[in-house]
């Protein structure tokens, strides 16, 4: 990634426009983890004609299959894909992502190996407790999209606050 980021950079509304998708994307994605409206049951797949020719390689196929993980909507993975195509480096962009995979791969095999342990009595609380924090990442990825399309965003203040130091409220 840092390699194509040496050839062309990304102006600031595609990385906009990139990190909006990939919020509304995980948005979905968290609803449906909370059995939420239409979604419900939804779970997206690779269509059958790339799953096929994929499975056809054998003991390269799950090789292929994590290639295309870097293309998921994932909000940390795509904020990391953009800091390694902005440093314009081959070096630092593979040493970025390499720096991101191993910080993430120890708490993925972990929860990989606790969710598989559990019974189904703890299996309804992980995947709303999942899907909550899917939730926030992409609100908090939305945000992030947002304001760097320009949308002027404001924290939330209480009126009530004393700010000016004059005792009125």
């Amino acid at each position: 990634v840092g390699a194509i980021g040496s050839v062309f950079r990304l102006s600031i509304p595609v990385q906009a426009a990139i990190q909006i998708f990939a919020a509304i994307f995980m948005a979905l994605m968290a609803l449906n983890l909370l059995d939420i409206g239409f979604l419900r049951g939804w779970i997206p797949t690779l269509p059958d004609s790339l799953r096929n020719r994929l499975m056809r390689h054998g003991t390269h196929s799950s090789f292929y299959i994590g290639l295309l993980n870097g293309f998921m909507p994932c909000g940390p993975l795509q904020a990391m894909q953009l800091y390694a195509l902005s440093t314009g480096s081959w070096q630092t962009g593979a040493l970025s992502m390499l720096c991101f995979c191993l910080g993430t791969t120890p708490l993925m095999l972990g929860f990989g190996l606790v969710s598989g342990t559990l019974n189904r009595r703890f299996a309804k609380p992980v995947r709303i407790a999942s899907g909550v924090l899917v939730l926030i990442m992409g609100m908090s990825m939305l945000i992030n999209g947002l304001s760097l399309a320009g949308v002027p965003l404001r924290p939330l203040t209480s009126n009530t606050a004393d700010t000016a130091g004059n005792g009125s409220i």
